[in-house]
């Protein structure tokens, strides 16, 4: 017992020692915080020197009214601050000031004195930081700047403007609460601690980071997070964000989704796009709570977006996914006829293409004969059932033209439900099925056309492929079944199928509905391994990359020498070289021709040179007939072939 009293008595000794025997530092006409000159220090001790020492960690401070003290170091610290006081002189602020760089942390508050005068703090330097537990007073005035305020104690926002706006504003600790609507013009930061708004609006313009704190919004009818910012802002919540009222309203650029986020009341939808960026976007948290869309514009892409559906009717924006790209909205409209019988969840993505790809597949008597690869996908969880239901799913950017009605909407391949006449364009039309079961909206809906010919969709590329010729050029080559819109086309090398060069560019054919085969020739290629891709325009700009092809290349690759036959394809006179021979080869060597047949249609045993190489040129009195054939060279040691097309 009596250790235990002496233990307490010790305790007691220390706070006592800590608060009485703390230093007061007072302004005594304004300065800079580390200047000892600034201060009048009362209860400074035998540790303490008048005049030279400036406010440490656990020192309280008074900036007097009148007095303004200013902050150039980035390791100011004290305990308990005031600005302004209650004594004379009473013509001006207590101001605290903030140079760029600087940063001051008080382990305890700051207060804002209420008479005579206010005390003011100024973070108008660019990258000051203050941090403190907690603020009081009603009377101040802060000037946000282009500070950061962090907080890491627990306190409720008092309802004065001095609460109302942050440039970054960082919660470390505690329980901070919103008194009124709050403006965070830059970040805001939830480390550890909560954040409550208390069902008070909350702006931000920057960036949302929570990287270990809570948020709770509340759910009165005034509650909501608005992001508005005009630049990139980005969302990121390791534990995922839940919010009330979520409202979009961005005049220029996205907001980006590190992480999930799901809405327990509303979704507003203003303006500017959402990166879902592979997450998922709840509206919604259960049957009960199944969320609510307000929609005007703006795109959900690149991730899943998921609605809750209790039992009951689904009208209006209750069945819209406004999803897309960033460039493209495509949204899935889905209506009911009939009612969902048991609440549940219904989620919505979208993958792009470019491409098309023919099919055959039958919609009440008539053939749909090709698809656009681009597709929506529908999936259906958490229990729900039953409810019948017109689906619209709209696509678009399809680079096509032709007549609406030839476009319908296929389903994995198949059709479901009953074929309505699609509405916009054969661009960017709105195919629609009725009569959908719940179970059947389930799967991958693409658009497709019953006209091929005169309502084709996009460039339909058959092959592409790349092979080395003469052992000195590559010969590039691909085949269209249709095309629309089509200017041109560009071949593009790479040595590491990352970073590509354009070689060269093929005009297209505008439209076609038949099958055309182009090439080109890349005449320098590298040593070693080059990939190759097709990239295509179309006349408004629109580009599609199709996949690589690699092809290895190696300069005289057995040591010995090169035949080439140039130009190839070969038009009237063509030349066929040996040259590079390393070993200086000189026996005798017999060219031949051999036609697609196998069929021998040349032969010449040419003079060498010294140094084993030759040049001679053939035409068309050799009876050489448009076709491909091979240039075979051998002698007792060496053998060399190529492949020549003559036209």
């Amino acid at each position: 017992m009596k250790q235990s009293k002496s233990i307490l008595l010790i305790i007691f000794s220390l706070f006592m020692a800590y608060y009485v025997h703390a230093t007061v530092f007072t302004s005594i006409a304004g300065g800079d915080w580390n200047l000892g000159t600034t201060w009048d220090q009362t209860g400074c001790g035998a540790g303490c020197t008048e005049g030279v020492d400036f406010p440490g960690a656990g020192d309280d401070i008074v900036v007097k009214n009148d007095a303004s003290v200013i902050i150039n170091i980035a390791s100011a610290k004290c305990r308990d601050m005031q600005l302004g006081s209650n004594s004379a002189p009473d013509n001006g602020d207590g101001t605290l000031r903030f140079n760029a760089d600087a940063k001051l942390t008080a382990t305890g508050n700051l207060t804002f004195g209420d008479t005579p005068k206010n005390g003011h703090l100024d973070m108008s330097a660019d990258r000051c930081e203050f941090t403190c537990s907690a603020w009081s007073g009603t009377k101040g005035s802060f000037t946000y700047g282009l500070g950061k305020v962090a907080f890491t104690g627990t306190f409720t926002f008092q309802n004065n403007p001095i609460y109302d706006e942050y440039y970054d504003l960082k919660i470390n600790g505690g329980t901070v609460i919103m008194a009124r609507a709050t403006v965070i013009n830059r970040t805001l930061e939830l480390a550890s601690g909560t954040f409550d708004c208390a069902g008070k609006p909350l702006t931000v313009k920057g960036n949302w980071n929570n990287s270990g704190g809570s948020f709770t919004e509340g759910a009165a009818a005034n509650s909501k997070v608005t992001f508005n910012g005009g630049n990139v802002q980005i969302l990121s919540a390791v534990a995922g964000e839940t919010f009330h009222h979520l409202i979009l309203n961005k005049s220029a650029n996205e907001l980006i989704l590190n992480d999930d986020i799901e809405l327990s009341g509303k979704l507003t939808m203003t303006a500017g796009n959402v990166n879902v960026n592979g997450n998922t976007f709840e509206i919604g948290v259960d049957i009960t709570n199944p969320g609510e869309l307000l929609y005007t514009a703006g795109i959900l892409y690149g991730g899943t977006l998921k609605r809750w559906y209790a039992a009951g009717s689904v009208p209006g924006d209750t069945g819209l996914f406004p999803i897309g790209i960033s460039t493209g909205y495509r949204p899935i409209q889905i209506t009911s006829t009939a009612d969902i019988t048991t609440g549940g969840s219904i989620s919505a993505t979208h993958t792009d293409a470019s491409s098309a790809t023919d099919v055959s597949i039958m919609d009440a008597g008539v053939n749909i004969e090709r698809t656009h690869d681009m597709f929506s996908t529908i999936s259906l969880a958490d229990g729900i059932d039953g409810g019948t239901f017109n689906a619209d799913i709209t696509h678009s950017n399809l680079s096509s033209t032709g007549v609406i009605t030839d476009i319908r909407v296929t389903k994995d391949g198949g059709v479901v439900g009953t074929h309505a006449v699609a509405t916009g364009t054969v661009d960017n039309p709105t195919a629609k099925r009725t009569g959908v079961a719940l179970g059947d909206l389930s799967g991958s809906w693409k658009i497709g056309t019953t006209d091929k010919v005169n309502s084709p969709l996009p460039v339909v590329l058959i092959s592409f492929t790349a092979e080395l010729v003469d052992n000195t050029q590559v010969a590039l080559i691909w085949v269209t079944a249709s095309e629309t819109n089509n200017d041109y086309f560009t071949i593009e090398r790479s040595i590491n199928g990352l970073s590509f060069e354009e070689i060269t560019q093929v005009m297209g054919a505008g439209n076609s509905n038949r099958e055309l085969e182009y090439e080109a020739f890349d005449d320098s290629p590298v040593e070693g391994i080059s990939y190759y891709r097709l990239k295509q325009t179309d006349f408004d700009g629109t580009e599609e990359v199709f996949n690589m092809v690699a092809v290895r290349f190696e300069k005289n690759p057995d040591g010995s020498c090169i035949l080439r036959v140039f130009p190839n394809p070969c038009i009237g006179r063509c030349t066929i070289d040996l040259s590079e021979c390393e070993h200086n080869e000189n026996a005798e060597i017999k060219i031949e021709m051999i036609d697609a047949l196998g069929n021998l249609v040349y032969s010449k045993v040419p003079f060498r040179n010294f140094d084993g190489s030759f040049q001679f040129s053939i035409d068309s009195s050799n009876n050489l007939k448009p076709g491909v054939y091979i240039v075979r060279g051998t002698s007792q040691s060496e053998s060399y072939s190529n492949k020549i097309i003559i036209k």
